[in-house]
C-alpha cells in the first residue's frame, strides 16, 4: 500500500476533529469530486499524510482512538505559517484570537478535504448543484475527474468514493470494511467468512446502509441502523403488539442472544473463539426455534413461556386485532354466535314479514320519498344508534348506565379497527403504531379508562336489575343477571391479564398511564412464575370472552345488536318496484 493510501486513511483521522464544532464528521472516505474542487485538491496525499507504517495500515488498533490523538499542528503550519500574524492582529476570519491554542487546532473550523477557497473572486463548489453547474464553477463541463497520479492511485482505490450510492462506492466501502472483518488474525474485530457472507440476504449491500457512522472515528461508537429504514414492520398477525419493544435483530439474526435493556429486547452477538461470526445470517422463522430464544420457561426477558396466538376477529370488538380465525376458541365461539344469531333473526323475521312487504312499496312520489328515507336513515344512525337519543328521551338514568357500556365499546372498536387498517395499509404513518402500541401513554390511558367505564356500567346495570327484582313478583327470569355477571368476569379478567403483562414485561415508557393495570401489576412485580403462568391467564380471559360471544344470541343482551339493526331497517329507503 503506497503512501497515498496511508495519507488518505490518516486524513480521515484529522478530519475527525470536525465531529464537534466543525463542518463535517471524520469520514474514512472522501468525496473525490469535492476534494478535487477544494483548496487542497491539487496536492499529493503524501504532502499532508507522512510517516504512515505501510505494514500496519490500516491498523485496527487505532480505529477506536479519537482524531485528536493523531493531529499535529505542525501538519498545517508547514504550509500555513500565519499563526503569529493572527496573534498580532487578534483575529482570524471571524474568530477572536487571544492565545495560540485558540487557533492551533485548524480542524475545528476547516475540513481539509472539502475546504473551499476563501476570499477573492473564487467561485465556490456546491455539491447540491447538478454536474453541469457545479463543475462549471471552475472549468468547462467534464465527464470524469482527472486520473490521480500513480502515487495516489492505491489510496484512492480505498478512500475516494463517487458521489451518491454507486457500485464503485459500494465496492470501496466493502473493500475497506473487510480489510479487518475478513481477517481472523485482527482482534478485536469480529470476522466473517467472506464467501459465506456474500450468500446472506444482505451480502451485496453497502455496509454503511446498516452501520451508518462506522466509517469514521471513533469506530466503536457507530450504531446499527433501524431495519425499518428499508423493511416494512410486521403486521399484527405475525408479530403482535407485544413485539413493538423487540428489535428485529433479536429474532432474525443468527449468532445472537436476546437481552433486555431499558424496556426493550435487543440482540447481543455470541462469538465462538476461532469461528467466524454468523451474525449477518438470518434465522429461519418457519419453525419456533427463533421464538424460543425468548419464549422459554424462566426467561428474564418478560416473555411468556407459551406463545399465545394472534388476537382473532372477535377480539376486534375491544382490541387492535386481526381478521383471522387463528385459534379454536375464536372458531367455536364465532360458529355458535352466528348460529344463534341466525336463529334469532329467523324467529323475529317471520313475525315481521307482512310489515316489511308493505313498507317496500314506495307509492306516489317514490323518488322524493326515497331521498327523505336516506336522510332519515342517516339521522337514525347518528342520533338513535350512536347517541342513543330514543333511550335518552325515555330515561336519562338508563341512558347513562347503558352509555357507560355502549360508548366505551364503540370507542375501542373504532380505535382497534383504525389500528388494524393503518398498520396494514399505512405502516409508514407513525400514528399507526400509536394505535397499536398498548404501552403508548395515550393508548394505555384511554383503554384503561374505557375498560373501567364499561365495568362501572355493568355493575350499575346489575344493581338496577337486582333492585327491580326485589319489587317485582317472584319468578322473574335471572338471565339478565347471568349476562351481566359474565360480562363483568370478562372485563375483570382483562384487567388482570393486563396487570400481569405489565408485571412480567417490567417498566416500559408510557405503561404507567395504564393506571389500573399498573396497580394490579405492582402486586405481582416480584413473581418469578409469571412467564410460565401468564399464558394460562391469557387463555382464561379468551375462554371467558368466547363463552360470552357464543352465549350472546341467547341472552337478553342480544338487543345490543338487534335494536340498532331494527332501527336502521325501519329507516331504510324503500326498494324500487321491479319492472313488469
Amino acid at each position: 500500500m503506497t503512501r497515498l493510501k496511508k495519507l488518505l486513511f490518516l486524513s480521515v483521522f484529522l478530519a475527525g476533529l470536525l465531529g464537534g464544532a466543525g463542518p463535517a464528521p471524520a469520514e474514512w472516505f472522501l468525496n473525490a469530486e469535492s476534494f478535487h474542487a477544494s483548496v487542497h485538491g491539487q496536492l499529493a496525499c503524501s504532502d499532508c499524510h507522512q510517516g504512515l507504517d505501510k505494514a500496519r495500515h490500516p491498523d485496527p488498533a487505532l480505529v477506536n482512538r479519537r482524531p485528536a490523538d493523531f493531529f499535529n499542528p505542525d501538519q498545517c503550519a508547514g504550509c500555513h505559517d500565519s499563526l503569529e500574524t493572527y496573534l498580532a492582529q487578534g483575529v482570524h476570519g471571524q474568530v477572536q484570537v487571544k492565545t495560540r491554542q485558540d487557533i492551533e487546532n485548524c480542524l475545528k473550523c476547516h475540513h481539509p478535504h472539502d475546504q473551499q477557497p476563501v476570499g477573492g473572486k473564487a467561485v465556490r463548489y456546491d455539491p447540491k448543484l447538478p454536474p453541469a453547474r457545479r463543475c462549471a464553477a471552475c472549468h468547462e463541463l467534464r465527464t470524469s475527474l482527472p486520473v490521480p497520479a500513480v502515487a495516489e492511485r492505491e489510496c484512492y482505490s480505498c478512500h475516494a468514493v463517487e458521489p451518491g450510492k454507486t457500485k464503485a462506492t459500494e465496492d470501496a466501502v466493502f473493500k475497506l470494511c473487510f480489510h479487518c472483518h475478513a481477517a481472523p488474525g485482527l482482534p478485536p474485530a469480529p470476522w466473517f467468512n467472506l464467501e459465506a457472507f456474500r450468500q446472506t440476504p444482505h451480502g451485496r449491500s453497502d455496509c454503511l446502509n446498516c452501520h451508518p457512522g462506522s466509517a469514521r472515528f471513533v469506530h466503536k461508537t457507530g450504531t446499527a441502523a433501524r431495519c425499518l429504514n428499508c423493511h416494512r414492520r410486521h403486521d399484527e398477525k405475525k408479530a403482535r403488539d407485544a413485539h413493538l419493544t423487540v428489535q428485529c435483530q433479536a429474532c432474525h439474526m443468527v449468532g445472537v442472544k436476546p437481552a433486555r435493556r431499558d424496556g426493550f429486547i435487543t440482540a447481543q452477538a455470541v462469538r465462538t473463539a476461532g469461528e467466524p461470526s454468523r451474525v449477518h445470517d438470518l434465522a429461519d422463522l418457519k419453525d419456533e426455534s427463533a421464538c424460543r430464544r425468548c419464549h422459554n420457561p424462566g426467561n428474564n426477558l418478560g416473555a411468556s413461556a407459551a406463545i399465545p396466538p394472534a388476537k382473532g376477529i372477535l377480539c376486534l370488538a375491544c382490541h387492535t386485532a386481526t381478521l383471522s380465525l387463528a385459534d379454536p376458541i375464536t372458531i367455536i365461539a364465532l360458529v355458535l354466535f352466528l348460529a344463534g344469531l341466525a336463529n334469532a333473526v329467523l324467529i323475529l323475521g317471520s313475525g315481521a314479514a307482512s310489515d316489511s312487504t308493505r313498507n317496500n312499496h314506495p307509492g306516489q312520489g317514490g323518488t322524493s320519498r326515497g331521498h327523505a328515507a336516506w336522510k332519515r336513515l342517516a339521522a337514525t344512525l347518528f342520533l338513535d344508534v350512536l347517541l342513543q337519543a330514543r333511550l335518552f328521551k325515555r330515561s336519562v338514568g338508563r341512558w347513562l348506565v347503558h352509555g357507560l357500556i355502549f360508548f366505551p365499546l364503540v370507542f375501542r372498536f373504532v380505535w382497534g379497527t383504525a389500528g388494524l387498517v393503518a398498520s396494514n395499509w399505512f405502516p409508514e404513518w407513525p400514528g399507526a403504531w400509536v394505535l397499536v402500541d398498548k404501552n403508548h401513554p395515550a393508548t394505555a390511558f384511554l383503554f384503561d379508562l374505557s375498560g373501567l367505564l364499561m365495568l362501572l356500567g355493568a355493575v350499575l346495570m346489575m344493581a338496577r336489575k337486582i333492585r327491580e327484582r326485589s319489587i317485582q313478583p317472584p319468578g322473574l327470569s335471572s338471565r339478565e343477571l347471568l349476562d351481566l355477571g359474565l360480562l363483568e368476569m370478562v372485563l375483570l379478567s382483562g384487567f388482570l391479564v393486563e396487570g400481569l403483562r405489565l408485571a412480567m414485561t417490567g417498566a416500559v415508557d408510557g405503561a404507567a398511564f395504564s393506571f389500573t393495570g399498573s396497580l394490579i401489576g405492582a402486586l405481582f412485580s416480584d413473581a418469578a412464575w409469571l412467564t410460565g403462568a401468564y399464558a394460562w391467564f391469557w387463555y382464561g380471559h379468551a375462554i371467558l370472552y368466547g363463552i360470552f360471544v357464543a352465549y350472546l344470541p341467547f341472552s337478553r343482551l342480544l338487543h345490543l345488536i338487534l335494536a340498532p339493526a331494527a332501527l336502521l331497517l325501519a329507516s331504510a329507503p324503500p326498494r324500487r318496484p321491479g319492472k313488469g
